[in-house]
């Protein structure tokens, strides 16, 4: 049973039950990079012992810290057998039982952006001038307009990233975003309406989005993923 047969299976259930590719993208490296350290495929053949010396080799090349492991490497290779599991194609996960180290945060400054680092992001998105790169137009869009409809809304960068023209409407004589996975990967996997605050309009949003062509607004739709 080969394991990145099993991960293509992941895959596709993923992406069919509305499944983002953004976790697709993430994880498949990942299980290139196991098989190619314990070097072979064959899932029935994958011990504990293996996972072990994979993180160990993880963390002494510095690759990963405890809590990246955990939550990326560690739930990406179990989750694929966990799969396997529940096709009934496995009897075991060797990754279960193996944990991360327990990584203790240190925190040398806020969480968040200070207040001058806030102004000076803001600023310079303010005078940012879009659509100036001939090669990569979507670039100077996102710098302009991103930042700002994240700090009005609250929403997800990646939430706005994936924003369509078609997504900024009139609801009840307000200007609008709509936020929907039709567009691409919501975590709520909900959609939602969010009314845009008068300091984007004033600042001539609303006249971006009439000039802009159809489709996405700052990202290229014939990019490749």
């Amino acid at each position: 049973m080969s394991l990145k047969g099993l991960f293509e299976k992941w895959k596709t259930r993923k992406l069919k039950n509305g499944g983002s590719w953004r976790s697709v993208r993430r994880w498949e490296p990942i299980i290139e990079e196991f098989t190619a350290f314990i070097g072979h495929d064959d899932a029935l053949k994958i011990t504990r012992d293996d996972v072990i010396a994979w993180r160990e080799s993880l963390y002494d090349a510095g690759r990963v810290s405890a809590g990246t492991f955990k939550k990326v490497n560690r739930t990406a290779l179990s989750s694929i057998f966990e799969l396997g599991i529940n096709l009934g194609l496995l009897h075991d996960n060797p990754v279960k039982t193996v944990k991360p180290d327990r990584e203790k945060h240190i925190q040398i400054r806020p969480k968040g952006f200070t207040d001058a680092e806030a102004i000076l992001i803001m600023t310079k998105a303010t005078q940012g001038v879009y659509g100036s790169d001939v090669k990569y137009p979507w670039s100077g869009r996102l710098r302009r307009w991103v930042s700002w409809i994240c700090a009005y809304t609250g929403a997800r960068i990646t939430e706005i990233t994936q924003l369509r023209k078609e997504d900024i409407l009139v609801e009840d004589g307000i200007p609008c975003i709509r936020i929907t996975p039709d567009a691409g990967s919501v975590k709520s996997g909900k959609y939602r309406i969010v009314p845009l605050h008068s300091h984007l309009i004033d600042q001539g949003f609303l006249n971006f989005v009439k000039n802009s062509p159809s489709g996405y607004l700052f990202i290229d739709s014939h990019a490749e993923g």
